[in-house]
């Protein structure tokens, strides 16, 4: 297990992002689906499913039963899956069958979708730290809290965790 934490997709079919003290950050809520494999799309979509149909995306989190879902992909290769009773450490990859899309497990305790033909993350479970801005003016991220530094003017933030300016006007 990597010093930021780990993501497991659990035997009752819970996918689990839990910190290097094994205290669980982030979770899909699918425990008992029926889920067995976590799949990265050729789209760059996480989805979670099994015999039953998928049960959660990242564009779309938690599918309720009787809902139109997305299809798990068929026969997807092996860099693309991370079965059940699997874990992913930090630094590790599921590789899309294209090549265009990594999930990865980031040292920092966040997971992250990267769009390799230079797009940047399209999906990240917000669960990491990272420092951003100039190093006389950093804005420290962790887990949703943020400090800003000396001369931080103002901040941008979008959706849970996504920081637009980290100084300077806005």
């Amino acid at each position: 297990r990597a010093a930021g934490g780990f993501l497991t997709l659990q035997n009752d079919s819970n996918l689990v992002l839990y910190s290097a003290g094994s205290t669980s950050m982030w979770s899909t809520q699918t425990q008992g689906s029926g889920a067995d494999e976590l799949v990265l799309g050729d789209d760059g979509v996480l989805l979670l499913g099994g015999p039953h149909g998928v049960v959660w995306s990242s564009t779309r989190g938690l599918i309720l039963a009787g809902t139109s879902a997305p299809a798990l992909p068929a026969s997807p290769p092996a860099t693309a899956v991370l079965g059940a009773g699997r874990a992913l450490v930090g630094g590790a990859e599921l590789i899309s069958a294209s090549g265009r899309y990594a999930a990865v497990m980031g040292s920092d305790g966040d997971l992250e979708v990267r769009d390799l033909a230079g797009h940047g993350v399209v999906f990240s479970t917000g669960t990491g730290a990272e420092t951003i801005g100039a190093a006389t003016t950093p804005i420290t991220v962790r887990t949703g809290a943020w400090t800003p530094g000396a001369g931080t003017r103002r901040v941008a933030i979008v959706g849970d965790s996504t920081i637009l300016a980290a100084s300077g006007e806005l």
